[in-house]
């Protein structure tokens, strides 16, 4: 069986067949990839570190026929700090299981990666969760090929201006020709301004490294978060645990 290398960030892990793990790294070289890695239940594990949550490391792994074998690993960044703190914790899970869920093993996306990483960086140095996670989620849509269209209404076409609403039910907006009664009475929707527009042509250009740099009101980072939660679920169809964590984290008051 071949062995190769290759840069991950741990994204989900689950018990298996006794002291062993079954953990889904996302990586740079083949996109998400589903390893065994055995002994991490039993004192001085060389593995144990590695494959902790967030962690981003340097993989050694042997492929298999259903699941590929982790042999080696050299942790890079570990990401204390941010486990230390209940909203950078709970936004980080967030990006991690968007990705652990929305992706398919073997499929490489390294700008989804390098997006990660740096969102764990910012979570890890205390940057506001909120800001974050609304940054990151929306390049990796970008990068997944399914970020909602804010530009164009998804009825007629016509082109954008001023306020109008995103519905999630059809993944993109609406105009206000197009904007009836009965989508107003939706809680699957979320008013989308121009300078919700704005922000999102930034966030598209703008390096994630650079986010404290955008002077952005932290009401508009929590409906753009809304907005990414809702095409998540609507369009990708996907029921993220930490969703309602995130609501919860995310409600005001």
């Amino acid at each position: 069986m071949r062995s190769y290398r290759a840069e991950g960030v741990a994204l989900l892990a689950h018990e298996y067949r006794g002291t062993g793990r079954v953990v889904n790294f996302f990586t740079r070289e083949r996109g998400k990839v589903e390893a065994v890695a055995q002994g991490i239940g039993k004192p001085g594990s060389s593995l144990a570190a590695a494959v902790e949550l967030f962690t981003h490391s340097q993989l050694f792994l042997v492929e298999g026929r259903i699941l590929d074998r982790l042999t080696q690993a050299r942790v890079l960044e570990a990401f204390e700090s941010l486990r230390l703190h209940v909203r950078r914790l709970g936004h980080a899970g967030f990006l991690c299981e968007l990705l652990a869920c929305a992706t398919e093993p073997g499929q490489p996306i390294p700008t989804a990666f390098d997006d990660l990483v740096i969102a764990l960086r910012l979570l890890d140095a205390d940057h506001e969760p909120v800001t974050v996670a609304a940054a990151a989620t929306w390049r990796i849509l970008g990068d997944l090929g399914v970020a909602p269209d804010l530009d164009r209404c998804v009825r007629c076409g016509a082109a954008l201006e001023a306020t109008r609403v995103f519905l999630a039910p059809e993944a993109g907006s609406v105009c206000g020709s197009c904007f009836t009664d009965e989508d107003g009475e939706t809680d699957a929707s979320v008013p989308v301004s121009a300078q919700l527009r704005a922000l999102t042509g930034t966030l598209g250009r703008f390096p994630m490294s650079r986010l404290s740099r955008l002077n952005v009101d932290t009401a508009l980072w929590n409906d753009l978060l809304r907005l990414e939660r809702l095409q998540i679920r609507y369009y990708l169809g996907l029921e993220l645990q930490s969703d309602s964590f995130l609501r919860q984290l995310c409600r005001p008051g």
